[in-house]
């Protein structure tokens, strides 16, 4: 065991190699993580402590980034003109969530 993760056994053949190389690759980002992970507890806490919390929770800004991109893909779907299909709308709705 390697700080707080537990690997697994490699037990599919196949996979073994680029398995062994990704868990290398994360065992070399281990206590290399960016930001606070104080302030990361704090905030997961008060997100947990409410009454109705929210469905997702981005942290950092690569995961900012990330919903801003979402965010951006589903305003241009939902303001698409009105010539558009409305079942294909619909369709890159529910493919985008």
């Amino acid at each position: 065991m390697d700080a707080s993760t537990t690997w697994p056994e490699r037990t599919v053949e196949d996979y073994a190699e680029s398995t062994a190389g990704q868990i290398e690759g994360w065992k070399s980002m281990n206590g290399r993580q960016s930001g606070d992970p104080a302030k990361l507890a704090a905030a997961l806490l008060k997100v947990a402590e409410q009454d109705e919390p929210p469905a997702r929770f981005g942290v950092g800004a690569d995961a900012i980034n990330s919903v801003e991109e979402k965010a951006d893909v589903l305003l241009a779907v939902r303001h698409r003109p009105p010539s558009a299909s409305r079942r294909r709308t619909t369709c890159h709705a529910r493919l985008l969530s």
